[in-house]
């Protein structure tokens, strides 16, 4: 054997004999480390030095959503431009599906206006995709459906917002006040498929005085042109009992002229919040009727009507 061989045969035996010695402080791969003690707390110890003290324990506080995108917009519809103002919610993901509101102005206003008085995005808030559509001068309510620009306008209107948004096809809503009121009945008539549900504030029931195709149902009601029973949208009217322009007898037959084509009975007796609102009884599930008959209310904006719209809507 060489002088290096046996040089290295020697550190190696160092080298085993001291991995198994008994005062090797290292732990043995067989054998669990022991834990390190925990610091005593008695008094002999003293307090732990400030470096060694635990940091506090942090709370994240969500600060408020970045506020609702409002824009002015136009659709070109027939080659004409039709404003609306549309409103997205701030914290919007295409990743999830938000329903859509369509909120119609009354006479002598626009979709602008409509906002400013009845700024039913800040009950929607984050929920919901809003748009207030301007009528091309006022609401064309009775052309019939073919040659009426306002009616193509909200069809349109719709298609263009699923585009561009994650809209639930199944959650678009109307509603609308005065003769917006008038206008989401005409569509929920002519245009069954269109709105999930209608909330008509101070407004009338569908009527077809121009439509050659429109008939009459046997109780008389109107028919609108391949309107069948069964088939109309959930409905809740919003009357004022002292209204003296749209009278609340107006507000009274529109509930029971859909409670009708809805397949529900003509009685209300059921509450339904807020109050004093009333829900036709026996009527198809996913299709319910309300009455909101406001005491001392006359032709304006009650001033529950945005909450109750949009907790008629949230529940379908």
């Amino acid at each position: 054997m060489t002088k290096r061989m046996a040089l290295l045969v020697s550190v190696a035996a160092v080298l085993a004999g001291c991995e198994a010695s008994d005062d090797d402080p290292r732990p043995r791969m067989d054998t669990p480390a022991t834990a390190a003690p925990t610091p005593s707390s008695s008094p002999e110890a003293g307090p732990p030095r400030e470096s060694e003290a635990p940091e506090p324990a942090t709370r994240r506080v969500a600060g408020p959503p970045p506020p609702r995108t409002v824009t002015n917009e136009f659709l070109d519809v027939a080659g004409k431009p039709r404003p609306f103002v549309l409103v997205v919610p701030g914290t919007y993901s295409p990743k999830k599906t938000y329903p859509l509101v369509l909120v119609l102005h009354g006479d002598a206003q626009d979709g602008a206006a409509m906002r400013a008085a009845f700024p039913f995005d800040e009950v929607s808030a984050e929920a919901a995709v809003v748009a207030y559509p301007s009528g091309w001068s006022g609401w064309n309510l009775y052309d019939p459906p073919d040659a009426n620009e306002d009616l193509t306008f909200l069809v349109a209107l719709v298609g263009a917002l699923k585009a561009r948004f994650a809209i639930d096809p199944a959650r678009v809503f109307g509603t609308g006040f005065s003769s917006g009121a008038f206008m989401v009945n005409q569509v929920g008539c002519r245009r069954p498929s269109l709105f999930r549900a209608i909330v008509p504030h101070s407004g009338g029931a569908p009527s077809e005085p121009q439509d050659p195709a429109a008939t009459r149902w046997d109780n008389s009601y109107t028919r609108c042109a391949g309107q069948s029973l069964g088939n109309g949208p959930a409905v809740m009217v919003i009357h004022g009992m002292a209204d003296t322009d749209v009278t609340y007898d107006s507000g009274a037959f529109t509930a029971s002229y859909w409670a009708y084509i809805d397949g529900c009975q003509s009685t209300r007796s059921t509450p339904l919040a807020p109050p004093p609102c009333t829900l036709h009884d026996g009527c198809p599930t996913g299709r319910p009727v309300a009455l909101c008959a406001i005491p001392n209310l006359g032709h304006a904006v009650w001033s529950e009507a945005a909450k109750a719209t949009w907790q008629f809507f949230s529940a379908l």
